[in-house]
């Protein structure tokens, strides 16, 4: 018996060592995208996303954006959207699982927004994907 008891202690202590790694994950994960959403340049907002688009060049499914100043959010297919417009120019992060998971970099064209979308936090160009949304209505 004393001999069970130390390894059921060593296997508890284990066991609850993922939840700590992941808690700092993710409060990692979290620092690192609101600092890369706060280092965006601070122009005025000079568009208004807000309406319903549609992915085309990399399906992601529809998506839903709505403004108030300079903060955005939404959802594009399973994820939702929060970040900031800063001239013409959209900054998203994409949360699923409460994990930013992907971050966007966008130009407004016309109605639509056009750019990129990477699986890095911040923003990295060497894994980028193009992306374009097109506006379906306000």
């Amino acid at each position: 018996m004393k001999k069970i008891v130390p390894i059921l202690l060593a296997i508890s202590a284990l066991a609850m060592l993922p939840s700590c790694v992941t808690t700092k994950a993710i409060a990692r994960n979290k620092s690192t995208s609101e600092q890369w959403l706060a280092s965006q340049h601070k122009a005025q907002p000079r568009i208004n996303v807000t309406g319903t688009y549609t992915s085309v060049v990399y399906h992601w499914g529809g998506a839903q954006l709505a403004q108030n100043g300079s903060q955005v959010t939404g959802t594009i297919g399973s994820y939702t959207l929060h970040g900031v417009v800063r001239g013409t120019h959209v900054y998203l992060l994409a949360v699923n699982g409460g994990l930013n998971k992907y971050s966007m970099i966008l130009n407004a064209k016309g109605d639509n927004l056009q750019g990129a979308f990477s699986d890095s936090i911040p923003f990295s160009i060497q894994d980028a994907e193009q992306i374009t949304l097109e506006k379906i209505s306000l």
